[in-house]
């Protein structure tokens, strides 16, 4: 299932004409998010409680990430970047709603 989800987010991407650098945070939110939502659910925890800790914890670590290169020389934060974590973070939730039946 979620293979398939990235073939798709990459292909939105790639049709909106983002840059390469935008697709990877799209992708490594979605994984993050992903990685996250498992470890709670593992451990017993409530849905919703998982669904919100992984979508703000990729939230979090995408705006430290930003928050880092905004200290970087030559870099700034990039609120397209945090869209595109945001993206991929939501399109992980949505791909957990659909059935697998």
């Amino acid at each position: 299932m979620i293979k398939y989800s990235l073939i798709i987010l990459l292909g939105i991407n790639t049709m909106l004409g983002q840059s390469e650098d935008k697709i990877m945070h799209t992708v490594t939110c979605m994984g993050i998010s992903a990685a996250t939502y498992t470890f709670l659910r593992n451990r017993k925890q409530p849905e919703l409680k998982s669904r919100f800790i992984s979508f703000a914890t990729t939230m979090a670590i995408g705006t430290l990430k930003e928050v880092v290169d905004d200290n970087a020389i030559n870099n700034n934060f990039d609120w397209n970047d945090m869209g595109a974590n945001a993206l991929g973070a939501l399109s992980f939730q949505l791909v957990i709603s659909v059935p697998l039946d």
